[in-house]
């Protein structure tokens, strides 16, 4: 074997040699010992961690942010991270021996969120309001081990210590604006950033145009023109309430349908959307009169089963605690047809003279119109004979009763009063009914707001 032979082949098994070596070499290891994690309120964290290397020494570190590129940054064990948006976040570190090989990567995962809590709009104040008792929600988004209390400041009042509680009830403030702040703090005592609610307390009536119906007693009857008490009852309402002016239209409806979602159920071909909202069902109606209330900083009057609640969302047969927008009772509706406590009588809503009130058959040529072209009744109120029948939140059951009560009881059918734009003079006279099922949706059917008065 000539020389050059022997060189090549000490050559290639020290070549050999070497790449079994760096084959069999342990990798270096990294281990996490603190970091941010989770939701975190900070700007800037601090990374810590260990290396070694079992069979040698590390040579350098590398890291990377939200999966960019890796930097080296020498030996070192620590990383501060200033700045970072708000969102979530990933810091990875490595690290690389003697010989380049590097080791597992060591990640740290966390979300920054300047302010953890988020109101819960459901039952909290917003803009103008007309109740002297307001319900605050907050979402804890932050890991509730790490919470130490929850602040709450009322106006330019002092922080006040509300334990770990997620809701404040706050009463009998004055007239006028307000604000309602909430913060955490952690037990690392560091305090999260401010979430506030405004509004304004008025006396005002909010809500479109509502007419205020005080409470009274008066005869219920099923007699159309008022001439029989064989079936008459005489019932006394104990809580004064608003009526919507006019029945709810098209104006109105497609901005609800706009802001939710909710499809029309009837495109309106007539011309106007000052005309009522037509083929509505009851549960429309009522999902209407929720987001309403939430549009206007109130708790909603309606459970997801169609039961009146009252402002913690509870089931209730005591109108007086129902604070949302709503539908009128039956004897609610007629007392308001019948004009509350000013009623001259009539037997159409505002007159003996049907043509006066009211688009029906005779007059209506056909078709809806646009509310409050007719003459309203005593208490300043529109259309509440004919046009469109209006749903009532009352199931169909007889009148046993001298009192205004509430049954949550289900029912079969829910009543409708007014007539509509098709009904002949008789079926538009106040102490006319019909009932049907709540999912039904004639094109008569419409629906006007009420409000119990706080």
């Amino acid at each position: 074997m000539d020389t050059t032979k022997i060189v090549l082949l000490i050559f290639v098994s020290l070549l050999l040699g070497v790449f079994t070596l760096y084959l069999v070499e342990k990798p270096p290891v990294v281990e996490k010992i603190s970091g941010p994690s989770g939701v975190i309120t900070q700007r800037m964290s601090k990374f810590v961690w260990e290396a070694n290397d079992p069979d040698g020494k590390v040579k350098r570190m590398e890291y990377r942010k939200d999966g960019g590129r890796w930097k080296t940054f020498g030996e070192s064990d620590t990383y501060v991270w200033p700045g970072y948006t708000e969102g979530e976040h990933t810091f990875e570190v490595r690290a690389r021996d003697n010989n380049g090989k590097p080791s597992e990567i060591v990640q740290w995962t966390f979300t920054y969120n300047p302010n953890p809590l988020s109101k819960i709009d459901l039952k909290s104040p917003f803009g103008r309001i007309d109740i002297s008792t307001s319900v605050f929600d907050w979402k804890n988004e932050f890991p509730l081990e790490k919470v130490q209390i929850f602040e709450y400041k009322k106006d330019d009042g002092k922080w006040t210590d509300c334990g770990t509680a997620t809701t404040y009830i706050w009463d009998n403030y004055s007239v006028g604006n307000h604000t309602f702040k909430v913060r955490a703090k952690t037990k690392d005592e560091e305090y999260t950033s401010v979430y506030t609610w405004s509004f304004e307390y008025s006396q005002e009536p909010v809500g479109g145009e509502m007419v205020l119906v005080e409470a009274g007693s008066f005869t219920m009857s099923e007699s159309l023109d008022n001439s029989s008490e064989s079936d008459s009852t005489v019932i006394t309402l104990t809580n004064d309430f608003y009526m919507g002016k006019y029945e709810v239209t098209y104006k109105e409806y497609i901005q609800f349908c706009n802001e939710t979602g909710i499809k029309l159920p009837l495109k309106n071909s007539w011309g106007s959307n000052e005309i009522p909202v037509l083929k509505i069902s009851w549960w429309e109606a009522v999902t209407y009169c929720n987001w309403l209330s939430k549009k206007k900083g109130l708790p909603v009057a309606y459970d997801k089963n169609g039961n009146l609640v009252d402002k913690y969302g509870n089931i209730t047969d005591d109108l007086s605690e129902v604070v949302g927008f709503r539908l009128p009772t039956e004897p609610e509706w007629v007392f308001a047809a019948k004009g509350g406590k000013t009623s001259n009588g009539y037997i159409y809503s505002g007159s003996n003279n049907p043509d006066e009130v009211a688009w029906y058959s005779q007059n209506s040529y056909g078709a809806p119109h646009k509310v409050g072209l007719k003459k309203p009744n005593e208490l300043g109120i529109y259309d509440m004979s004919g046009n469109v029948n209006e749903w009532c939140n009352s199931w169909y059951k007889e009148y046993h009763s001298n009192t205004e009560t509430l049954d949550n009881t289900k029912g079969i059918y829910r009543i409708t009063r007014g007539g509509n734009w098709n009904s002949s003079r008789t079926y538009i006279r106040i102490n006319n009914y019909d009932a049907f099922p709540p999912d039904d949706t004639n094109i008569t059917f419409g629906f006007r707001v009420c409000r119990t008065a706080q």
